[in-house]
């Protein structure tokens, strides 16, 4: 089954981000220079899989992001990282806990499974990226990381209202 995969958008203020919420712009018909047509857009794309099929997503995280930033906070940081600003640090994983809440919501509406990868070391073997493209299985897993404070706040938040498994 088709399976929704939105880890490029998680590279918040990378080169790379800028050019997948562009393509994102282009490839739902939405204006991504906001958060809230950012966001619009990503909602697109998990109704595309869902109407094909879909019934999880997955996640590739190298280690939990902690507390979310708020609505604000978030739309803030973006307009940072929209405008070619480096984004990191704290900023970094509270946006990026942002939306992988927004994901999750948009899992539970759908009563879909949510998979996060975690320590997922992503493209690694520079012969598959280069012969077969991102993310296509040259991962390693970086287990030097702290799990639990990072993952309190997101069970917390979708406990009992979202099918989570951990990797």
């Amino acid at each position: 089954l088709p399976t929704w995969r939105p880890d490029e958008f998680m590279a918040v203020g990378t080169l790379e981000w800028n050019h997948a919420v562009e393509k994102l712009a282009e490839h739902t018909d939405e204006n991504t220079s906001t958060l809230s047509g950012f966001l619009i857009a990503l909602e697109k794309t998990h109704r595309y899989f869902r109407e094909r099929g879909g019934v999880a997503s997955d996640h590739g995280i190298e280690a939990p992001y902690g507390k979310p930033a708020s609505t604000d906070e978030a739309a803030k940081i973006f307009q940072k990282a929209i405008s070619g600003e480096k984004v990191a640090g704290e900023e970094e994983r509270a946006f990026k806990a942002f939306l992988l809440h927004f994901f999750a919501e948009l899992n539970t509406e759908a009563h879909w499974v949510m998979q996060l990868h975690i320590g997922a070391v992503r493209d690694y073997r520079d012969f598959l990226l280069r012969s077969l493209g991102k993310d296509s299985g040259g991962d390693v897993a970086s287990h030097a990381i702290e799990i639990s404070k990072g993952l309190y706040h997101f069970l917390n938040a979708f406990d009992g209202r979202l099918k989570i498994v951990l990797y």
